[in-house]
């Protein structure tokens, strides 16, 4: 075993000098191998003062040999100042308290701060009073033998102790050291049980409470990005919603209803406080004339297409107060004209309607110049599938089903006399409120 020798502090009655002295011979093995040293009052120098010195050894030993006999238990200052003081420091954990029985007595029953002889582990073997041997030097032999097992426990305590105290739950290397220090101490398994729990129980605790702080401060860690990630999103939700409403209304002055819609949509599903008393207000019947476009909202709401087209072609009829000259066409009433492509885009999905149809023109190559644009115009005849094999479809050749291309409807014109002024009037959507009659019309 290494480290420093394990302080004893032997209290014993001035009555019983011989037997401490014969304990002390028996003990000299232990000391010449370096496992213990020897205190006792015998050790005051002349010229110093006893009590402080035995109080200092009292503080500072590891192990307290209490030599009991009738002469210790009669004894005021064995009892009433050195053992008191011992028995504290072994309830703390900072020493421990052994009895050697010297001699027969009512040992078992003397109560020393609050704590009853009996109740400690006594030597020699089965704690039979030495003087009751029928050879002493056997029965020391017992008391150096079980005060030599105790030496190797403390010294197992010690080094679990400090394993302990450099790491919890211990290392891999920790492990090693303590089952060398085991086997070198010839320690039962059971025995390091024993040794090991008082240390581990509450080195366990406090592991157990560390893991429980780290867990509690880490889902509370967790929590704040949560948190936090919910506050981004939800301000990237805001800035996004405010992006589309603003965009929404910009699209809806322009009377692009179709892009307008899309942007508006978007914004009521952000959340937009406002998005959906706006989305109403596409709803709005607005007309110049007077016109009830209850009946071309109900029929697109229903996707009734080829009735709504008809209804488109009704209603902009009554606008036209029947006039489908050039003159009457390029000044058709432009609330009507939005109101009647808001109503097509939205319950078409912004598929179909006269903005949509704009844009397809466009994208065509024609120009929102008033003009019109042949080259443009076949190829958008061609996209929305009114024109087949170079030919203009009949009306009745349409699909109202809901499965033709975008921009495929409304086509209330019946005859290619009317289409140039038809792609003239789509180019109001979103630009200027009134075209000019151009030459050519």
């Amino acid at each position: 075993m290494t480290g420093a020798p394990v302080s004893i502090f032997l209290a014993y009655a001035r009555a019983d000098e011989a037997d401490r002295r014969e304990l002390e011979a028996h003990l000299m093995p232990l000391k010449r191998s370096g496992l213990v040293s020897t205190w006792h009052d015998g050790c005051i120098n002349p010229g110093q003062e006893w009590e402080p010195q035995i109080e200092a050894n009292l503080e500072q030993c590891e192990i307290v040999l209490l030599l009991i006999s009738k002469n210790f238990i009669a004894s005021d200052y064995c009892c009433d100042v050195e053992a008191p003081k011992a028995i504290k420091r072994h309830k703390l954990g900072n020493a421990c308290v052994i009895p050697v029985i010297l001699g027969s007595c009512l040992w078992k029953l003397a109560r020393i701060d609050g704590v009853r002889l009996g109740q400690l582990q006594a030597l020699p073997k089965d704690a039979k009073p030495i003087s009751l041997w029928t050879d002493a030097d056997n029965a020391f032999t017992s008391v150096v033998e079980g005060i030599y097992n105790r030496i190797k426990q403390l010294q197992y305590t010690k080094a679990f102790t400090t394993e302990v105290k450099s790491g919890y739950p211990l290392s891999q290397q920790s492990t090693s050291r303590l089952k060398a220090l085991q086997q070198e101490l010839e320690l039962e398994d059971d025995d390091i049980q024993q040794l090991e729990k008082p240390i581990r129980k509450p080195a366990e605790a406090k592991y157990q409470q560390q893991l429980q702080e780290q867990a509690a401060a880490e889902a509370e860690r967790q929590q704040r990005e949560e948190e936090a990630r919910r506050q981004r999103e939800a301000e990237e939700r805001r800035r996004k919603a405010e992006e589309f409403y603003q965009g929404g209304l910009y699209h809806q002055q322009q009377g692009n209803y179709r892009q307008a819609s899309d942007d508006l949509t978007q914004t009521k599903q952000l959340g937009h406080p406002d998005a959906e008393r706006v989305l109403a207000t596409m709803d709005d019947l607005d007309s110049e004339k007077g016109i009830d476009y209850s009946k071309l909202r109900d029929l697109l709401r229903d996707q009734r297409w080829k009735e709504a087209d008809q209804e488109t072609y009704t209603v902009m009829n009554k606008a036209l107060n029947q006039d489908w000259s050039n003159e009457s066409l390029m000044n058709f009433p432009y609330k009507d004209l939005l109101t009647i492509d808001r109503l097509w885009v939205k319950y078409s999905n912004g598929k179909y309607g006269f903005s949509v149809q704009k844009e397809i023109y466009l994208q065509c190559g024609g120009v929102a110049d008033g003009k019109f644009h042949e080259k443009a115009w076949i190829k958008f005849g061609d996209t929305v599938e009114w024109r087949m094999n170079s030919s203009l479809l009949d009306y009745s050749d349409l699909k109202f089903d809901g499965d033709g291309p975008k921009g495929h409807l409304p086509r209330v014109v019946r005859y290619g006399s009317l289409f140039r002024r038809w792609l003239l009037l789509i180019q109001r959507i979103g630009g200027d409120k009134s075209l000019l009659s151009h030459p050519g019309l």
